[in-house]
């Protein structure tokens, strides 16, 4: 359904996933909130979904699990997505946010247009699926990541065939001005 929508309540996504431009602005509580998104095929776990467009403001809360579709970012696009924007800021906490196959933990999905990534805060572990990065680009897609604080763990899928880095990818510009950040590829 395209519009605007808040969440700031206790709640649990079973799936969510754009078939239009969607605007997602998700504030979970700070007192034992939480919200587990998972998402169908080909979609963002949270975000869009396959060939749609998405924009996403997470600013506290606790996210304890999502995990992209089949070749949908965790956080970002779905599969062969338009261009999308993600801002992660304040007390978020993203316990584990995993890509799809070929998809990026937080950023776009596999062939997707560019997803930007704007991180000012909060506490996130990200991993990336074959071949794609932890946060930044998935597998044949673009993105460009600009960190400005939070502390950040991202991880490339280890088992990747050709290589994924922690935060960046192929076709991904970035920025790190400040923060504690663990990258592994």
């Amino acid at each position: 359904l395209p519009g605007l929508y808040n969440i700031a309540a206790h709640v649990r996504i079973e799936r969510f996933v754009a078939v239009a431009v969607v605007e997602l602005h998700i504030v979970a509580p700070t007192h034992g909130g939480v919200v587990m998104p998972l998402c169908g095929n080909n979609g963002a776990g949270i975000g869009g979904g396959q060939s749609s467009e998405s924009e996403v403001h997470i600013s506290g809360g606790t996210i304890d699990k999502v995990s992209g579709g089949e070749r949908g970012a965790g956080i970002g696009s779905g599969y062969i997505g338009g261009s999308s924007t993600v801002n992660i800021s304040g007390n978020a906490e993203l316990k584990d946010v995993k890509g799809g196959n070929l998809a990026a933990g937080i950023g776009s999905g596999h062939g997707s247009g560019k997803v930007d990534v704007v991180i000012d805060g909060g506490t996130i572990k990200a991993t990336g699926g074959d071949s794609a990065a932890g946060i930044g680009s998935g597998h044949n897609s673009r993105s460009s990541v600009i960190i400005k604080s939070g502390t950040v763990n991202a991880a490339g899928n280890k088992h990747s065939s050709d290589g994924s880095s922690g935060i960046g990818g192929n076709y991904t510009d970035v920025t790190i001005s400040g923060g504690n950040i663990q990258a592994t590829g």
